[in-house]
């Protein structure tokens, strides 16, 4: 691989999130899996409140979730947010599902739909909503994996995603896991994960690379395991990203007390109007 094309798979991160203000119509996001079993919904909702209090996000795609916490989890962002909002449940899955909860006030859903349902190794399809800003009339598209576990996800979805991206004449954020992992230490090109070479192929779509890259899933301490995509016709589209580290000894925390998910939310700021 060509060291160009290297560096235009990770154009679309830059600058630490805490460094810059965000503009007042950036997109701002939170990619959360929330780990269902084994989590607890009342530590969590008390985390998410206080997240949604410290930032403002428009968007917060929540994956591997207990259907039955659909309701905590969308009262904790309203709260802390102190803006109306709306929320899209997943539909597929028993205990492992996603939910997508979002401003109201800025955006309203044009539609949903599953996309991947036919893959044959992916147990739950995808969560594809499209959104349309209220004010600018632009529209984009979330498509969030809402299984983690490597053992359901297809070994032809990362390249599957490339193929439909092509199709596709609108923005597109891809977030949750697809298969692969990058190292949290830099390597060069020639060594990255053959299923993420694959989904950013041709560069369809675009890693939101944070500045600072922590371990992400506290499970693989040496990788990064959840992701923030962009698939953008144009190229005009920025921003920068950042895993958040929520407390210094967040992975030591989990081990002793496993209330917490394993995960680290990824947040996004992007740069649309």
């Amino acid at each position: 691989m060509k060291l160009k094309t290297y560096l235009r798979i990770f154009a679309l991160s830059f600058v630490n999130i805490l460094a810059l203000p965000s503009h007042a119509n950036d997109l701002n996001i939170i990619s959360f899996n929330l780990e269902a079993e084994g989590s607890n919904i009342y530590v969590l909702a008390n985390q998410l409140e206080k997240l949604s209090s410290q930032r403002k996000v428009d968007i917060w795609l929540f994956s591997d979730i207990n259907p039955e916490w659909t309701d905590e989890l969308t009262n904790a962002v309203a709260i802390g947010s102190e803006i109306e909002v709306d929320f899209v449940p997943g539909n597929a899955g028993k205990t492992n599902r996603c939910l997508i909860v979002f401003n109201k006030e800025r955006f309203e859903v044009l539609k949903i739909s599953n996309l991947g349902s036919d893959y044959p190794y992916n147990q739950h399809p995808l969560a594809l909503v499209k959104f349309r800003d209220r004010a600018s009339g632009k529209s984009f598209l979330t498509l969030l994996n809402p299984q983690a576990s490597t053992r359901y996800i297809s070994p032809f979805l990362a390249e599957d995603l490339n193929s439909w991206a092509r199709t596709i004449n609108e923005p597109v954020i891809a977030v949750g896991h697809f298969g692969f992992t990058l190292p949290v230490s830099p390597q060069d090109a020639s060594s990255l994960d053959k299923q993420f070479l694959k989904m950013v192929k041709d560069d369809i779509f675009g890693w939101m690379r944070p500045m600072e890259l922590l371990p992400n899933y506290c499970a693989r301490q040496n990788a990064i395991f959840d992701f923030i995509l962009i698939a953008e016709s144009t190229n005009t589209w920025s921003g920068k990203t950042e895993i958040i580290p929520m407390t210094s000894n967040y992975c030591d925390d989990h081990r002793d007390n496993t209330h917490d998910s394993s995960h680290r939310p990824v947040f996004a700021s992007i740069t649309t109007f």
